[in-house]
């Protein structure tokens, strides 16, 4: 948590195979926003290809990251 708060992070991002206790731990020890976004095309519903997963996944980052 010190190294990840002495950071300018805004958000974590985690996959949904990510046990929910450690996303909980994450966000609750850094104050920082915890995201998650599927990292398998297998997880993505509808995905039918890896790069429908990326585009997934910078969706979901700018959604979910505070303005700058």
């Amino acid at each position: 948590a010190a190294q990840i708060n002495s950071q300018p992070v805004d958000l974590i991002l985690v996959d949904p195979n990510t046990p929910p206790e450690y996303a909980e731990t994450f966000g609750r020890k850094t104050k920082v926003k915890v995201v998650t976004a599927p990292s398998s095309v297998a997880d993505l519903p509808g995905a039918t290809s890896y790069s429908s997963v990326f585009d997934n996944v910078i969706k979901v980052l700018k959604s979910s990251a505070p303005p700058r």
